[in-house]
């Protein structure tokens, strides 16, 4: 090794990653050491860094300044375009427009778009079924490619296929709002009835109740009204008895007077005559 402390400062980390190589043959001395090669420590520190970004699943994000001032709501278009371009985003959306941007697997394209060609969906294995619903669906066979696990479409194929599958779902969620909505409002309209039909028994119940008590009020009063007509009525009968008892008494008095009356005279007119012929 060398004297040099830079020499060995340099090459201290590449001495301790040397791996010994296999052993010699019987009676050699022992085995020599092999030094890594810059290409392989580079291959190895960049398989390292390639796991650690796969295993923390990143996101990238490029930024654009939206103005070169650096100000809040101003936005230059210019400025804006020309760091795109220097990015090569324009050239990639480009160059990803001229290919087969949109990639869906066999069973999730079904899945997905089904629903514009359900006539098409039958039996047998998803990439069978992609190729019954490209069929149906009269899609250029330039406008998509087919593969084992993956089926491949142009964006405008793409484009037309949601609109297509926006509208028919569209549609289904105003039928299915239509039905909801519906539904809401006759159990709405159920409820006010229901309220209402509780509301006239009460008001029924009310009145029942009301009148009851107003006939048992009158029936009260009709028989206190009766019963002091009958009072009444039988206190004049006792008054016209009394009048009438007092009348016959004192006619039986008047009669009894006369009567005592003509026979004091009888005895008085008797008792001349006998004086009479006395004489």
């Amino acid at each position: 090794s060398s004297k040099n402390r830079f020499f060995n400062s340099l090459f201290e980390n590449q001495a301790s990653d040397a791996t010994p190589s296999k052993p010699g043959r019987k009676g050699g001395g022992g085995g020599s050491v092999a030094y890594k090669s810059v290409s392989a420590t580079f291959k190895t520190d960049l398989g390292s860094l390639m796991d650690a970004i796969n295993a923390a699943d990143p996101h990238f994000v490029r930024c654009v300044n939206p103005n070169g001032n650096k100000k809040a709501n101003c936005f230059e278009d210019q400025k804006a375009v020309e760091q795109l371009r220097c990015g090569g985003v324009i050239e990639a959306v480009r160059m990803c427009r001229e290919s087969y941007p949109s990639r869906y697997q066999h069973s999730e394209f079904v899945g997905t778009f089904s629903c514009i060609c359900p006539q098409a969906i039958g039996a047998g294995d998803p990439r069978q079924q992609c190729v019954a619903m490209v069929n149906s669906m009269k899609i250029d066979a330039k406008q998509y490619r087919l593969g084992k696990t993956m089926i491949l479409l142009k964006r405008e194929v793409v484009d037309n296929m949601e609109r297509m599958r926006a509208k028919l779902l569209g549609g289904r969620a105003v039928t299915l709002q239509t039905s909801v909505r519906n539904f809401l409002a006759k159990m709405e309209l159920r409820k006010k009835r229901d309220t209402r039909r509780k509301y006239l028994g009460c008001v029924h119940l009310q009145s029942s109740f009301r009148r009851t008590l107003t006939r048992a009020k009158y029936v009260r009063m009709l028989q206190a009204v009766r019963m002091q007509e009958r009072r009444k009525e039988e206190e004049e009968a006792k008054k016209r008895a009394d009048a009438a008892a007092a009348a016959g008494g004192a006619a039986q008095k008047q009669a009894a007077d006369s009567q005592v009356a003509q026979d004091s005279r009888a005895a008085v007119l008797q008792g001349l005559g006998d004086d009479d012929d006395s004489e």
